[in-house]
Parts: C-alpha cells; structure tokens; sequence
C-alpha cells in the first residue's frame, strides 16, 4: 500500500531536484513515481515494523516489565512510521538528489554526521542522532506534560528534546509553569506539525 505523503514526497523531488526523461509519456512518468513511491512504502513499512517491535520492548525494560496500554502502543507505532518513513525517504530518494554534486561534496554527504559538530537542536529531531530519556526525564515529562492531555507522539518527541538538553548539561524546566516548558512545547509542537502529525 502506497503512503501518500511518499507519494507526494517523490512526485516532489523528481518535478523539482531530479528530473525524468523528457521523451517519457506522462502515463509512464506516472508508473515510474507510482512504484518508487511504492518500492519506498514497503521498505518504510517493513522498517517501522521493526522499530515499533524494539520500542516495544525498550518501553517495557524502562518500566519493569509492565505491559504498554494500547494507546502508548500506537503512540509507539506511529513514531516508528514518521522514523522510518524518514530514514527510508532520505536514503532511497533524497540522497539521489547529491549525486549531480562535485566528488568532494558527495563525499562529505556520505559521512554521517558527528554529533559533536551539532547543536542539541539539531540533534533531538535526527533519528540517527537522538537519545532515549532516562527514567528521571521520563518522570519530569509526565509532570511537565501528562497524559491523556499530550499526545504519545508529542510525550516521545519530549523526551527526545529533553535528552538531548540534558547531554549539553542545559536548563531543563521544572514545573508546568515554568516559561521555558511552553518554549520548548512551541518547538515539540513546530516539529509535529512538520510531519505531518496531530498536536494532542
């Protein structure tokens, strides 16, 4: 089954950064996009099954064995489909778009980023990159941002800002109140809203 964000995703990229063979009809233009956007979405899907299985797991380790009620499960679930939708997206088609670059450039692409060179701002939001809360900011977000009133994909968005605050030995805010806790909500709330993702 086809995502329609991929499908818009690559019918973007090959009308913008890469383009098709001019003598192409539009009927073959629309076959080629159609089974890229389709070959993407099972990898993507097929990926997100596996994430969704080890944060599972990972959920219940942190808490002791205690099972995931279902509306964390398809909080869970849905992080794992906005992840692996990205990592496929940017390895299967956005890396394409590097290839009309010079050698030196396509190399520096290759490497994958050194967390160090990066900003705690940009670290929380690349999957690669971001690191899981520890049990005490897992504690802090439920107070800053209870359930049922945030979303499970805001609350797992939170703890990967959080984390990444806390290896840059930065403020964390300490009660709901706090000024700093709707700053950093704003951000949450601008990197759900970039994929495509509901704000509670």
């Amino acid at each position: 089954m086809i995502d329609p964000e991929i499908l818009k995703a690559v019918t973007t990229v090959y009308s913008t950064d890469l383009s098709l063979p001019e003598e192409w009809t539009p009927e073959r233009r629309n076959e080629f996009l159609t089974a890229e956007a389709d070959k993407i979405s099972s990898m993507a899907a097929s990926m997100a099954e596996e994430l969704w299985e080890k944060a599972l797991v990972a959920w219940s380790r942190q808490r002791n064995g205690q099972t995931p009620n279902h509306a964390t499960k398809v909080a869970l679930l849905q992080a794992a489909r906005e992840q692996a939708a990205r990592t496929v997206l940017n390895n299967e088609l956005y890396e394409l778009i590097e290839t009309d670059e010079t050698s030196s450039e396509l190399e520096t692409a290759d490497q994958a980023p050194n967390p160090a060179d990066l900003s705690w701002e940009q670290r929380w939001t690349i999957p690669a990159l971001q690191s899981e809360p520890n049990e005490d900011l897992e504690a802090l977000i439920d107070h800053l941002w209870p359930a049922p009133d945030y979303s499970g994909p805001f609350r797992i968005k939170a703890g990967y800002l959080m984390a990444a605050r806390a290896e840059d030995a930065l403020e964390l805010p300490g009660h709901p109140e706090d000024p700093l806790t709707a700053e950093l909500a704003q951000m949450i709330l601008r990197d759900l809203h970039a994929d495509g993702l509901p704000e509670r």
